[in-house]
């Protein structure tokens, strides 16, 4: 995610790390968030980053159904909107 934030426009980089929304049956796991922000943080401060990314804050967002179905229900409407379009 870190690498992936360098490829984007500079004035986009604080608006993705305060919109994180982590799906899938791992996100699940208990203390998963927990540990993937200490992570984050820990990745933001190495030299690497630190100098090209002034990133501080980190916000998780709460999905609107359980962690594991959120990618299965998304599949499901782009789905349904691929064969009404055809």
């Amino acid at each position: 995610m870190v690498i992936q934030t360098f490829q984007c426009p500079i004035d986009m980089r604080k608006p993705l790390a305060e919109n994180i929304l982590v799906i899938g049956g791992t996100a699940m796991a208990p203390g998963f968030k927990a540990r993937l922000l200490d992570e984050l943080k820990h990745l933001v401060q190495q030299p690497k980053y630190e100098s090209r990314l002034a990133i501080k804050t980190f916000k998780f967002h709460k999905p609107p159904a359980k962690e594991n179905y959120v990618a299965w229900l998304g599949g499901k409407v782009c789905k349904h909107n691929f064969t009404r379009e055809t």
